[in-house]
């Protein structure tokens, strides 16, 4: 099982294991606020490795978006990506230029922070890779000033706009011990398979029924 506060040295042997599986909900680690990387963590071989195996498990899962606790690493860092076959395979489920799915390039984001830019927020279907198979409607800030560091220790401070800013917000959560059920209507709350067998309901609609992104 792997280890809640995993020191960085200790990383070489969780790598070893091969591809992690992701941690789902009930791990302590999910609700463990992570420690940040410490400056000299940097441009070492085990956060280079941490990145590259995250980058891993992203891909074979399809997602949008890790963060290190979902592989049972309570570090700050966390990536997200959009692709375009992600977007090809959304534009079956929704209109994506409504909502603002676009692609993306490979971010790595280690002792994120955001402020939002305005104080508007929409409503839409989220999963996530560590509640498998379930989603429900959350609010997040349309629009996001984001402040990181790249895995070289360089800061990079960029705006997200709304699919991009709700990735963030959800990864940021993350790395503070949150998931979206915390944050989520709980009467959106439905299992994917559910999802698949009927139309949009009213409280749907505005997501068009579809299934979440995953993260």
């Amino acid at each position: 099982e792997m280890v809640a506060n995993l020191p960085l040295p200790g990383l070489r042997a969780l790598i070893r294991m091969g591809v992690p599986k992701v941690v789902q909900v009930g791990h302590p680690v999910l609700r463990t606020p992570a420690k940040k990387v410490e400056k000299h963590q940097f441009g070492s071989k085990e956060l280079r490795d941490l990145v590259s195996t995250m980058k891993t498990v992203l891909r074979k899962h399809d997602a949008v978006g890790l963060a290190a606790p979902q592989i049972g690493v309570n570090l700050q860092v966390a990536l997200i990506e959009v692709t375009e076959h992600a977007v090809r395979g959304e534009a079956t489920y929704r209109d994506v230029g409504r909502i603002g799915i676009e692609v993306l390039p490979l971010k790595v984001l280690i002792n994120p922070t955001y402020k939002p830019l305005s104080t508007t927020k929409v409503s839409h279907r989220e999963g996530c890779l560590s509640v498998k198979e379930f989603s429900a409607h959350v609010d997040r800030f349309t629009e996001v000033e984001v402040d990181a560091l790249d895995e070289n220790g360089e800061r990079q401070v960029w705006r997200a706009r709304r699919w991009t800013a709700r990735i963030v917000q959800h990864e940021i959560d993350h790395l503070h011990g949150r998931l979206y059920i915390d944050c989520m209507n709980s009467l959106t709350f439905a299992t994917n398979a559910e999802l698949d067998t009927r139309p949009p309901s009213a409280i749907d609609e505005q997501n068009d029924g579809a299934r979440p992104l995953r993260r």
